[in-house]
């Protein structure tokens, strides 16, 4: 249950990591961390093969991307370039739009202060965004809540992964050559708006 902690002068709360108690709490968040990971480089390789670009070089590019949701845009519209039927357009909206609280759950873990209590419970010190106000609070943090949240990323990143080869076989190969206003040969040559 959450409190306000704005008001409150000391809340005894603690944070260390020799907290044998709180072990348990810090591995899901790690496993958490873990999990958010494979799923972002899933979704980095996904855009390197819509792009047609080489593992190595795309991951110095998607890397750059700092939000999943920026990345899964960048995989719509890799996507339309492809020319991708409609239904693995809706398919992929439709997972973006369930990764959202799964998205909430994960920054909640990564992003709030873990501590411990007098009575040695956990909780977070969570700072929410609730229209456009801070909203500070105090909220016990369960080892199921974090478990849930670790459990629901892999299965996310494996819903993405069995979307995005549902739809590798219909992806056409791209084009082989830039747009005549677009000679991309030499950055000298690039020729943005001009008829040809």
């Amino acid at each position: 249950m959450a409190s306000d902690i704005s008001n409150s002068e000391n809340h005894g709360a603690t944070h260390s990591l020799s907290d044998s108690h709180m072990m348990g709490h810090y591995a899901l968040v790690g496993a958490i961390a873990s999990h958010w990971a494979v799923l972002e480089l899933a979704i980095d390789i996904v855009i390197c093969r819509l792009a047609g670009i080489q593992a190595e070089a795309g991951l110095c590019l998607t890397y750059q991307i700092q939000s999943v949701r920026n990345k899964l845009l960048a995989v719509e519209s890799l996507l339309y370039l492809r020319n991708a039927p409609p239904e693995f357009i809706k398919d992929l909206r439709r997972f973006m739009n369930g990764l959202e609280s799964t998205t909430k759950a994960r920054n909640r873990a990564m992003h709030d202060a873990l501590m411990s209590d007098s009575d040695r419970s956990t909780m977070q010190f969570a700072r929410k965004y609730v229209d456009r106000k801070l909203v500070l609070s105090e909220e016990t943090t369960s080892l199921k809540q974090l478990n849930d949240t670790a459990n629901d990323i892999a299965r996310q990143t494996t819903t993405f992964n069995a979307l995005m080869n549902k739809a590798t076989s219909l992806w056409p190969p791209l084009p082989e050559k830039f747009p005549p206003q677009l000679d991309a040969t030499h950055p000298d040559h690039i020729q943005v708006g001009q008829k040809t």
